[in-house]
């Protein structure tokens, strides 16, 4: 109806306008000739996309279909069909409008996006060149530096020799000193090259640990209060929250050395530096102020800019690079943070920086043994800590549990270069950490804590069928004969008082862990006998496997039976390739991180390494009965003979080929 009354209105005044939609047309036409009506014929012609007139039809009726987006023109006439004489003609004017994708805005977009992506192909690949001209320079600074460090090393070790002599005039000794200053200006600088060299060489590499805020910022106060002194500076603390907060040790310690090294550099003498900091929502907020001789306004945007050093640092001709800051800003990036100034020439500026306010459970043994003053992680969310993430795999682990956090700490240090320390503040988090970790190998607990004691986590601990294997020794400041043999009727399976020797802890610790090494030899050779059908899981061990003595402790059937179920759940999946640990876990019901913790300690050899070697140890028998290498990698679950080759003579010292001849 409207589509129909505007095409009408529209077809009144000759002209027709439609979207790009609406472009198959059907057009009918009649003339007004009533007398002769069935003597007119009629042509047309669409001018715009036909060539010539049509042939001539009695019908008045035509159709254009799919018309492309255009104006174009019908003319049409009527015709006398016995004397071809022309009795009318009109003529309509019909515009199919572009879509929206083709018109004038559309291509001011495309032509947009076209310069707009050829901008950034340019621009990224200027960009590439600039940092190929960077490195270029990086790499000719550090190799520059590299060969400087050896003469100038040969030239201070002779003047601190010279300025020793006797006999040297004053004039000359103050030569000395002045060649002295300048020289480890310079050896600061190409120290600052270096760093920035292995900034670029580590990046990504973060180890974040728990510090005290102002322990941290007053041990950075320290390493500079000589440099402080020499110019009288007064380098100082105004106020600082008493939080804790992870962070990167050695970054931080590279910020600090930056900021404050130029903060004394560039203030005169008799001036101020000031450290203060504060934590707001989830940052901590730390401000180095100085009374120096600030940024100029016209050169602040290029501060943070690689080898770039404001005129009035010049002239101070005071030595620098231009990398400090630069490097600095990437640090702070690198840690999650923020650094910016403020700055008014010649009254001084004032460095911020802005780090994420989080903690982590990672020790900070480390950062105490070298001096930082670090503390214990006593605030943090968990008190659950390791000593070294690394040494996990590699050192026996110890579960130490005590409410104290100055013996978690001292613990932590005395025993964290033998053992992987794990921390926990009080026993819901001892046993909160075994549920999920598994990873011990002994506990050694405080009886009184708040909460859950010492007596009743060792009690939990024994009663558990998962955890009952893992030798536990308490930590009493009771004494006497009646509380020891409380402490054993507990399940303990030793016990140190209080106030103790380190010494005699480690000594009682390392008995234990031998002993357990003893009983898992024994479990490992049992295992292997049941593979060589030489014992079966209800004999007595054989005269040649070595049991711990009678004194020590002896193994436990339901310890026994563990480890012959896993030997024999290995076995009857022997020539299953797809059998791994997950498998294995199921079918003996327990978590992946138990049943490693519990088969490593009772066998000595991971989840991985006990199949292995029990496919071995069996590929090894049917080698010796004449079975073929091949026959004997398929039976064994080895999908790849190369590689069961490969382990075979690893774990034996000959290849197989040579046991099946």
């Amino acid at each position: 109806g409207k589509l129909n009354e505007r095409l009408f209105g529209m077809m009144q005044k000759g002209r027709v306008s439609l979207s790009h939609s609406e472009n198959t047309l059907l057009v009918n036409f009649e003339s007004i000739n009533y007398q002769y009506q069935e003597d007119i014929q009629y042509q047309y012609y669409l001018e715009g996309y036909d060539h010539q007139w049509s042939s001539p039809q009695s019908v008045g009726k035509v159709r254009f279909a799919n018309l492309p987006p255009g104006s174009y023109t019908l003319h049409v006439k009527s015709i006398g069909r016995s004397n071809g004489r022309v009795l009318g003609l009109k003529t309509l004017t019909i515009v199919i409008a572009q879509p929206w994708w083709n018109t004038w805005g559309a291509w001011v977009v495309y032509i947009s996006m076209i310069i707009g992506l050829i901008y950034l192909v340019w621009d990224y690949y200027r960009e590439r060149l600039q940092r190929k001209f960077y490195d270029e320079k990086i790499n000719f600074f550090v190799n520059t530096a590299h060969n400087i460090r050896t003469p100038l090393s040969l030239v201070l070790a002779p003047l601190a020799n010279l300025v020793k002599e006797k006999g040297l005039s004053e004039n000359g000794k103050l030569l000395v000193s002045m060649a002295q200053t300048n020289g480890n200006k310079l050896l600061g600088m190409v120290t600052e090259l270096l760093d920035f060299q292995k900034l670029e060489q580590t990046n990504g590499e973060i180890h974040l640990q728990n510090i005290q805020l102002p322990v941290m910022l007053r041990s950075q106060i320290d390493k500079f209060k000589v440099a402080a002194a020499e110019k009288n500076i007064v380098l100082q603390m105004e106020a600082c929250a008493e939080v804790e907060f992870a962070t990167d040790l050695k970054l931080i310690d590279l910020i600090f050395e930056n900021l404050l090294s130029n903060a004394i550099k560039y203030t005169e003498k008799g001036g101020s530096v000031t450290l203060t900091a504060s934590c707001r929502k989830k940052h901590v907020i730390i401000n180095v102020a100085d009374t120096g001789i600030g940024i100029p306004q016209s050169e602040s945007k290029h501060i943070f800019t690689n080898f770039y050093r404001a005129s009035n640092a010049v002239e101070s001709q005071e030595m620098g690079s231009g990398v400090g800051l630069m490097l600095t800003r990437q640090l702070a990036e690198r840690l999650h943070g923020h650094l910016t100034f403020e700055s008014v020439e010649g009254e001084g500026t004032v460095f911020t920086l802005e780090l994420p306010y989080t903690t982590t459970d990672t020790s900070t043994a480390n950062g105490v043994l070298n001096g930082q003053g670090l503390s214990s992680s006593q605030n943090a969310p968990s008190a659950i800590q390791k000593s070294d993430a690394k040494a996990e795999t590699e050192k026996e682990t110890i579960l130490f549990v005590d409410d104290n956090a100055d013996l978690r700490q001292y613990i932590r240090i005395a025993l964290g270069e033998t053992y992987n320390i794990v921390e926990a503040g009080s026993g819901e988090e001892a046993l909160a950490y075994l549920e999920h970790s598994g990873i011990c190998d002994i506990v050694v607990s405080d009886v009184m804590m708040p909460g859950m004691q010492g007596d009743e986590l060792c009690r939990t601990i024994k009663q558990n069928q998962d955890t009952s294997w893992m030798p536990v020794v308490m930590l009493t400041a009771k004494v006497g004969k009646d509380f020891q043999m409380e402490c054993l009727k507990m399940g303990a399976d030793d016990y140190v008082a209080k106030p103790f020797d380190s010494d005699i802890l480690v000594g009682k610790i390392d008995s234990l862990l031998k002993n357990r090494r003893r009983l898992s030899q024994y479990y490992m050779q049992r295992s292997l006998a049941i593979v060589n059908g030489t014992e079966t899981a209800d004999q007595e061990p054989s005269a040649s496997v070595d049991l711990p003595s009678i004194t020590e402790q002896q193994p436990a059937p339901a310890d026994q039976a563990f480890v012959d179920k896993a030997t024999r759940l290995v076995l009857d999946n022997l020539q299953d390739t797809d059998f791994n640990i997950d498998q294995l876990c199921r079918e003996m019901a327990m978590s992946r991180t138990l049943f490693y913790g519990k088969l490593k300690t009772f066998t000595g050899q991971s989840p991985q390494s006990f199949i292995r070697l029990i496919r071995l140890e069996q590929a090894a028998r049917y080698l010796k009965q004449g079975d073929t290498v091949l026959d004997v990698s398929v039976k064994t679950g080895f999908a790849n003979v190369k590689y069961f080759s490969t382990v075979f003579k690893k774990q034996y010292g000959v290849s197989p080929s040579q046991v099946n001849h």
